[in-house]
């Protein structure tokens, strides 16, 4: 099944839970695409990969600070669950849907 298209995940943070929509595109092995956060704000997905169903990816937020957040996840079907670590910060699990 391939990654590509829009999907709603909720990170588990240790301050809550935060949402976020990926907009994946694959081109071969190669995953690029954005990371569009509650507030509006946009990130570029860089450093992707695809492997059958699953996908590594980075991004970089500006607010409301830098960090950059490395994502490792498993599709199956129109599901997507995976871990988001930010850095020092530590590591929370998401889990989501294809919109």
């Amino acid at each position: 099944m391939s990654a590509d298209g829009s999907w709603k995940v909720r990170v588990s943070t240790p301050i809550g839970k935060r949402e976020v929509t990926f907009h994946f595109k694959t081109e071969g092995n190669a995953l690029t695409g954005t990371m569009t956060a509650v507030t509006g704000d946009t990130a570029e997905i860089f450093e992707g990969s695809v492997d059958g169903q699953n996908l590594t990816c980075k991004s970089s937020m500006k607010k409301p600070f830098r960090l950059t957040m490395e994502y490792k996840a498993v599709i199956d079907g129109d599901n997507i669950s995976g871990s988001a670590k930010a850095g020092m910060m530590g590591t929370s699990a998401f889990s989501g849907v294809r919109l």
